[in-house]
């Protein structure tokens, strides 16, 4: 999804099948590509059942694994240069914090590990996804404490409890722009806010029943994102959006390719 030539794709699997599809209709058959993955460079990471975190190394398709199963993982990420890894987790007999370890992927050394108290009582089950530039952690919202934005040793950047009064929904759709920016869903609107993280700009009203799952491009031009199960893609002022999958299945998680040429997209395989 986010870097150079050695660059990531990041997904969760439950019971699911990867689909590769062109963001652009009139790409080698208009919509989905069947899943050849020519062309593709860089790695998927992807947690299936309970098997771990697997890695696909393109071209090829090779599975390597690459995180053992823990039960007490609450989550995980990797960042945008693929150098380095974040783990969350519950700790034993702790049942108010939450550990975060950044380690290197090359070696496991460990560069920061914390513990961190979730503000407002919120959940000890959160997780984190590291920035653009690998400098901060964003812990999406939970019941109690709204978004939280950290730096790397722990220390507190950002709390944004709500908009205009209104708290977040639990676990919204949250995603880094390359400007450390986040843009989320919030009531029927996708808002973006940029650092200092202390006000929002409408992008978008979404008048739809069901939609979420916002992934932006690494150039920060485009978004994907769920629309009534299937995935939808328009520029980042909100203006442009299209339809760009039509499968049979309920489509979710879409993640954009390093280059932005593709589409990752989770769908059920039942």
């Amino acid at each position: 999804m986010r870097i150079q030539v050695f660059s990531r794709w990041t997904i969760g699997l439950s019971l699911m099948m990867v689909l590769i599809t062109s963001c652009r209709k009139g790409d080698s058959g208009g919509g989905d590509n069947g899943g050849s993955g020519i062309g593709l460079l860089g790695h998927i990471y992807y947690e299936f059942a309970d098997n771990g975190v697997s890695r696909l190394d393109q071209p090829g398709f090779k599975s390597t694994l690459f995180l053992q199963e823990q039960s007490k993982r609450n989550g995980w990420d990797v960042s945008y240069d693929n150098q380095y890894k974040l783990e969350a987790s519950t700790i034993l007999h702790n049942y108010d914090d939450i550990q975060f370890t950044l380690s290197k992927i090359s070696d496991g050394s460990i560069v920061n590990e914390f513990v961190y108290s979730p503000l407002n009582g919120g959940s000890h089950y959160q997780s984190g996804s590291l920035s653009p530039d690998g400098k901060l952690i964003g812990i999406p919202a939970s019941f109690d404490e709204g978004i939280v934005i950290l730096n790397t040793d722990g220390s507190l950047v950002a709390h944004i409890e709500g908009i205009n009064g209104q708290k977040f929904e639990r676990l919204g759709a949250m995603s880094w722009l390359p400007n450390n920016g986040l843009l989320v869903a919030h009531q029927k609107n996708i808002i973006r806010i940029d650092p200092p993280y202390t006000s929002g700009k409408l992008v978008k009203e979404m008048n739809y029943t069901e939609w979420g799952d916002i992934a932006v491009n690494r150039e920060g031009t485009k978004i994907a994102l769920v629309i009534d199960k299937h995935i939808h893609m328009m520029d980042m002022d909100g203006g442009n959006l299209q339809q760009v999958t039509n499968s049979k299945f309920a489509e979710s998680g879409p993640e954009f390719s390093p280059d932005g040429r593709h589409l990752l997209v989770v769908t059920d395989y039942r």
